[in-house]
């Protein structure tokens, strides 16, 4: 077993060699590498504002120059955004396990790997934005 330093030092070797690829097809492929599935793109306008209406508690919702810029505002804008790619990310994953016969590029276990690993960012970042919101809430309960 080789020791930490050691492993580091020997990954960074390899990373030093390691220059992508060289043809222009290589590069193209991985300049779509990103975009194959959209869960790395920004959230939608209109699903990030459907759940901040949801935080928020109001049909009417305020236009992004009336939403608090205090840090309540801030941390419901947080919350919603984590809410809305939480959605599409498992939104994502049933459609691929429920329909697996689309034609897509790659493996499907592969694919149904890197959308679970999304899924769980998702709920990772939602979970970090619920806390932070809860503790404003209470913080102002308690004022």
């Amino acid at each position: 077993m080789t020791a930490p330093s050691e492993r580091a030092a020997r990954n960074l070797r390899n990373a030093a060699r390691s220059t992508g690829p060289k043809s222009v097809a290589g590069k193209a492929v991985v300049a779509g590498n990103a975009r194959r599935h959209g869960l790395t793109a920004e959230p939608r306008p209109g699903d990030v504002a459907a759940w901040l209406r949801v935080i928020l508690e109001c049909d009417d919702l305020p236009s992004a120059a009336t939403l608090p810029q205090d840090a309540r505002g801030q941390a419901a804008l947080a919350l919603a955004r984590a809410e809305a790619v939480l959605t599409a990310a498992e939104q994502a994953l049933r459609d691929e396990v429920t329909n697996p016969a689309i034609e897509k590029p790659g493996p499907p276990a592969k694919r149904v790997r890197l959308l679970m690993r999304y899924a769980s960012e998702a709920r990772s970042r939602r979970r970090k934005a619920l806390n932070h919101w809860l503790s404003l809430s209470e913080c102002e309960a308690v004022s």
